[in-house]
């Protein structure tokens, strides 16, 4: 058997909540909510509001979640690195909350 390494999961969300993706603490705690579902162990949180939209990172201490949004186009990417393979619900956790189909 392989030793599972990791994966990266980059997604271009379209059809986000506008609304929702200009909310700072609205994406952080969505993002902290998703974490949880990990069980991951925090290191490093960041997030940042700029004219057209918003980005926020979470380091944790084997896998990664950033996030950028354009409100203006109702679309946020994301990029998610887990060395597990917990990352499925967390994918889906984001996914839905923000709207996206």
């Amino acid at each position: 058997m392989e030793k599972y390494l990791g994966i990266s999961v980059l997604s271009d969300l379209y059809k986000c909540n506008s609304e929702l993706i200009t909310d700072i603490k609205s994406i952080e705690k969505i993002l902290l909510d998703a974490v949880q579902i990990g069980k991951w162990e925090i290191t490093e949180c960041c997030f940042q509001e700029y004219d057209h939209g918003l980005c926020g990172v979470i380091i944790g201490k084997d896998s990664y979640i950033a996030i950028y949004t354009y409100p203006e186009y109702n679309y946020a990417s994301l990029i998610l690195y887990s060395n597990t393979e917990d990352w499925k619900p967390i994918y889906t956790y984001i996914v839905g909350q923000l709207e996206s189909p």
